[in-house]
């Protein structure tokens, strides 16, 4: 059974407003990297953001793992 919660937009902006700046962080981040380096390894940083995506979409850990297969549970919990 998947549980929603229905909250309005006013209680989605800080959540949104949160994972917008996390986001944008890693993205530059990763974006820095790959100027200085374009064969920089930036995998652990891509993971994150495939990580918020998850988190943000509410998906488990099963679900998650269909499109990530090499996911681990303790990588999913944090």
């Amino acid at each position: 059974m998947i549980c929603c919660f229905l909250i309005t937009l006013a209680q989605q902006k800080p959540i949104i407003a949160l994972v917008d700046t996390r986001l944008k962080q890693v993205r530059t981040s990763v974006l820095a990297a790959k100027k200085a380096n374009p064969q920089a390894d930036t995998s652990k940083e891509e993971h994150k953001i495939d990580l918020m995506v998850y988190y943000l979409y509410g998906l488990s850990f099963d679900e998650a793992k269909i499109i990530d297969a090499g996911l681990t549970e303790k990588e999913f919990n944090g």
